[in-house]
């Protein structure tokens, strides 16, 4: 279904500095160790948020509700879009009007050098999700060049739609995100949407500003169909292009998604022990040089070959985020029943994506998994628990049947609560990360804790 947006409000936000924490640490020690073989320049974070950070203008459509009835998702969008402008800033500024390709007729289109050419017409409007957008378009006949005409200095670099979603839309999830338009010089993203779901409105405040912020990161780029479009350093492709269509070479998965190279992006086996058995899962890791390098020094495990992506939830979700049981306090984590926000795994990732130069104004202090090496890494929650019971350790960041009935402090130190082990004798039990209790009454039950994208491992919450 497609719905054209009546009315439309424009949103701009304007942006000020704010205070710094930094991660400049991992770029320094690259700009040491690259200095002496090439003349490749790396930028290093910038410790003051950018004022003339990445240009994002957002499109609200009029079903949007900020009623007192509801929460109201404008304050957690201007949120989110001036927490990412203060961070990223666009590396290649465009130099010519940004105008977004038309929808082809009977969607008869032809990838050249140029981008997408409607062989047979253009209709009048782009899509983008399921809403249409009628401004700032142009046909590409296969003889439309790029304009000439000068450059608004204010034009917008990301331009977003932002509205409520039809309830027959939303059959999973809280909220739909993607990006519908890149730019044809660099593929960065520069046109998308975020759908709102109805139920979006009765979450909580924190809840609904974590979901916004993690939707524009999906935009600006943290998206699986982004990885093979990914620069370097000097702005040429990490996956190899083939030369007539300027697209991945490696081709397409089942839905059409390009194949990354696999110096970045493979697929690994890891064995974990759990409760009854040994279970043998396929991550599938992303491996960009400043993602690896900091997160070897994040979690002090200095072989670490990369960063699992999620391998569980929706086709939204899995392979689309970093897996929560190895990296969740960031807002571009799988789940979001943590506090996360902009940690330095989505700064090192925007980073290495070649599109952006980045500031650590806003990098989050994350905790989760924190110089706890390899065997955090990689060994499941219940054998790491027993490693660290064995050491008279506490089993930070998982937790046992101790604080089911007694308070703890949460994996980032802000609040208190309790062990979520819940009573469950549906799932498999090849699965069984928590062991029986010592209550004998309570053996007869299977027991998992509450999140499933984190590999059913229990935490305070």
């Amino acid at each position: 279904m497609i719905s054209r947006i009546p009315a439309l409000l424009t949103v701009f936000v304007i942006l000020n500095a704010v205070d710094a924490v930094s991660i400049r640490s991992t770029l320094k020690s690259k700009v040491r160790s690259k200095s002496r073989l090439t003349n490749i320049y790396i930028q290093v974070a910038s410790s003051a948020a950018f004022t003339d950070g990445v240009k994002i203008r957002v499109t609200v459509g009029k079903k949007l509700n900020g009623s007192e009835t509801k929460r109201d998702p404008l304050s957690a969008m201007v949120a989110a879009v001036k927490a990412w402008s203060e961070t990223l800033r666009v590396k290649t500024k465009p130099t010519y009007s940004i105008l977004f390709p038309r929808d082809c007729v009977d969607d008869d289109q032809e990838h050249t050098k140029n981008g997408i050419v409607c062989r047979e017409g253009c209709l009048e409007h782009t899509s983008c999700g399921p809403f249409t957008f009628e401004k700032q378009t142009v046909c590409n006949n296969g003889t439309q060049s790029l304009p000439s005409e000068p450059v608004d200095p204010n034009q917008a670099e990301l331009r977003i739609i932002f509205e409520e979603l039809d309830a027959t839309l939303c059959t999973s999830g809280l909220i739909k995100a993607d990006y519908c338009a890149t730019d044809p010089l660099t593929d960065r993203p520069i046109l998308g949407y975020i759908g709102l779901c109805p139920d979006a409105y009765m979450k909580s405040a924190e809840k609904l500003n974590a979901l916004i912020l993690r939707a524009v990161g999906r935009i600006l780029g943290f998206n699986k169909k982004a990885f093979a479009f990914l620069r370097d350093e000097n702005g040429e492709p990490r996956t190899s292009r083939n030369l007539s269509t300027n697209l991945p070479n490696n081709g397409q998965d089942a839905f059409g998604i390009y194949t990354p190279s696999s110096s970045y992006l493979f697929y690994k086996s890891m064995s974990s022990s759990m409760v009854v058995d040994r279970v043998e899962n396929s991550y599938l890791f992303l491996a960009l040089p400043t993602l690896v390098e900091y997160a070897r020094k994040y979690f002090a495990y200095p072989q670490l070959e990369g960063i699992p992506l999620e391998d569980e939830g929706t086709l939204g979700v899995m392979e689309q985020y970093f897996d929560s049981r190895f990296v969740s306090h960031d807002v571009m984590s799988s789940g979001t029943d943590t506090v996360t926000g902009i940690t330095g795994f989505s700064l090192a990732y925007m980073y290495d994506s070649g599109w952006y130069e980045i500031s650590d104004a806003h990098e989050f202090a994350g905790t989760w998994g924190k110089g706890k090496g390899e065997d955090f890494f990689n060994k499941s929650c219940f054998e790491y628990t027993n490693i660290q019971k064995s050491l008279k350790l506490p089993p930070t960041p998982y937790c046992t049947w101790t604080e089911v009935t007694t308070p703890a402090c949460r994996a980032y130190p802000d609040s208190y609560g309790y062990c979520d082990i819940k009573e469950d004798n549906n799932s498999p039990l090849i699965f069984h990360m928590i062991p029986p209790p010592l209550n004998i009454r309570l053996q007869t039950s299977n027991y998992f804790a509450s999140s499933q994208l984190r590999n059913n491992c229990p935490i305070i919450s």
